[in-house]
């Protein structure tokens, strides 16, 4: 049997150039095809899709661009990398790629979303006015939907939110809960 050269047992990059990241390592022998950093190697971490810096996350939700920003919303566990306490994270970007992570959009403090501030989306409508529709799993565990909108239009990050004062807005027909 011939044997192969170490060059041939290496796998090749796929690298940036071509939108993936390797999922193996080179032998120790070889020069990386691409200067990865420690952070861009770790298996639980990606490169370019976003991530918070810490704990779980789950759906982005009402990803909207306003005054020079992409902001994108997402379900988030700020105490714990597991499921559970229902945030909406918040972070911006100029490029899709490097993001600056915001405080809270909202987080499950009336009782229409005790229990979790899930799912939704942003729109901004015609004036240029932005809203937002979330559902809330209220403290009887129904879930529910709400509206939030910016506190202050003007201000291109918008840190701060304001949930509807006549939330819910929208009730399930009477027996349907959220398990």
């Amino acid at each position: 049997k011939a044997s192969k050269s170490p060059e041939m047992l290496e796998p090749l990059s796929r690298g940036v150039a071509q939108g993936v990241s390797e999922k193996r390592f080179r032998q120790a022998t070889a020069e990386p095809a691409y200067p990865w950093t420690n952070d861009m190697l770790s298996q639980q971490r990606t490169s370019f899709h976003f991530q918070p810096q810490e704990n779980w996350m789950n759906d982005p939700n009402g990803p909207l661009f306003h005054m020079g920003w992409y902001h994108l919303f997402y379900q988030y566990n700020p105490d714990s990398a597991i499921w559970g306490n229902i945030t909406w994270g918040h972070a911006i970007s100029t490029d899709l790629i490097n993001w600056l992570h915001l405080p809270f959009a909202m987080q499950p403090d009336q009782w229409y979303d005790i229990n979790g501030v899930w799912t939704g989306s942003a729109t901004i409508l015609p004036d240029g006015k932005i809203v937002m529709l979330y559902t809330g799993d209220t403290d009887d565990l129904v879930q529910v939907q709400n509206l939030a909108y910016p506190a202050n239009l003007s201000d291109p990050l918008l840190l701060d939110w304001i949930k509807y004062p006549d939330n819910p807005v929208m009730f399930p027909p009477p027996g349907i809960g959220s398990t």
